[in-house]
């Protein structure tokens, strides 16, 4: 079983930018996406307004890809994870959240995954957004209400003491680095 850890945090915090970074320096053997922006890229829908079908979709697609990392080998990095996707269901749709956390509970990772939470401050979610360029200031409400969540996430999962805390208003060079001594740690 690989070692696997998650990094994440809210929107423009630069997950998916470091990540890339980490596999392309050769940190981590195997990346995997955030499913929940896949899932919005594909479908072009509005964030803010998907609804527990979407939650649980999101959610077994992440035990699945879970249940496939088992037999690899490495360190396999993944954006955004069951806590991440908790996060935005406490936020969109809070009744969903103790099946996320059931379903959660499943995936063989749970008890080793290491945890790395990107912090940002609203404005600069608001100045970074390209996404929400025509509403920086939605994003900046939305996406710290999913931040503000993850801590009782992490804690619900009994992941809290697993996962470090970085602030990402640094310059993500430093941020990177910072990354990886945890990864290679």
């Amino acid at each position: 079983m690989p070692k696997l850890f998650f990094i994440c945090g809210p929107h423009c915090s630069g997950k998916t930018s470091i990540l890339k970074a980490l596999h392309q320096r050769g940190d981590i053997s195997m990346r995997g996406s955030e499913i929940g922006k896949d899932l919005y890229y594909a479908r072009k829908f509005q964030t803010a307004a998907q609804g527990h079908t979407f939650e649980m979709e999101v959610a077994n697609c992440e035990l699945r890809r879970d249940i496939a990392y088992v037999s690899t080998e490495g360190v396999v990095g993944v954006e955004t994870w069951h806590p991440g996707n908790i996060a935005y269901a406490a936020v969109r749709n809070p009744d969903s959240v103790s099946q996320l956390v059931e379903v959660a509970r499943k995936s063989p990772f749970l008890q080793q995954a290491q945890g790395i939470w990107l912090r940002i401050p609203k404005g600069i979610i608001e100045e970074r957004t390209q996404t929400f360029k025509d509403d920086r200031e939605w994003a900046g409400d939305f996406y710290s209400r999913i931040d503000a969540a993850l801590e009782g996430v992490l804690e619900s999962l009994g992941m809290l003491s697993r996962t470090v805390c970085i602030d990402t208003s640094k310059p993500l060079n430093e941020v990177l680095e910072e990354v990886s001594k945890l990864i290679k740690a």
